[in-house]
């Protein structure tokens, strides 16, 4: 169990074996940089006041860039800074920092020629995501993930209001009936009077 005498003494210790920065101490221990913060105020801890010069932080923070830091998160880690700081001085310095490379969704799933039929007959048939989501053993959400990821959603979206209009021009062509149906039985009823 991790009690607080074990921090305040990693803490310590990180500070007796060398660590030049807060960050390095951080980095150390596994312990927030709040909270070792906080420990320096409460428990009279003297953390490490070492002071990098600015073009030592700069061609810190390129190296760690040209190594393939892939975001300011990852820059900050290995280049023992704070993101803050990573971005103030790529702003100050116009240092391109790379934006953060795209990860896979977990909800991306597997598209399979057997998912893509199933999804196909949904689509003509005018299903709605929760129907296709049941054929393809996944959610409403998921099923509109797979539908965008293999480029049918809009065509999804035109099939389901073809019902919508096609219904709306029944009711136009039963509303048109009816009224004929009516003029003509009013015209049969005038002739028989």
């Amino acid at each position: 169990m991790v009690t607080l005498e074990n921090r305040l003494a990693a803490v310590r210790l990180a500070i007796k074996n060398g660590a030049s920065t807060v960050k390095a101490i951080e980095v150390e221990t596994g312990i927030p940089l709040n909270t070792i913060y906080s420990y320096s105020y409460r428990y009279d801890i003297e953390l490490p006041r070492t002071y990098l010069p600015r073009r030592i932080r700069l061609s810190t923070i390129r190296q760690v860039i040209k190594d393939g830091a892939g975001s300011v998160d990852a820059i900050a880690e290995q280049a023992l800074l704070h993101p803050g700081t990573v971005r103030q001085y790529a702003r100050d310095s116009g240092i391109v920092i790379p934006k953060k490379r795209r990860v896979a969704s977990s909800n991306q799933v597997r598209v399979t020629p057997e998912r893509d039929e199933l999804v196909l007959q949904g689509v003509e048939q005018g299903s709605t995501l929760q129907e296709i989501g049941a054929s393809l053993g996944m959610t409403r959400e998921g099923a509109r993930l797979y539908l965008q990821q293999v480029g049918m959603h809009g065509l999804w979206k035109e099939r389901r209001n073809q019902p919508e209009q096609e219904s709306e021009m029944r009711v136009q062509l039963l509303s048109l009936l009816r009224g004929y149906l009516h003029r003509k039985e009013e015209c049969i009823y005038a002739k028989n009077s």
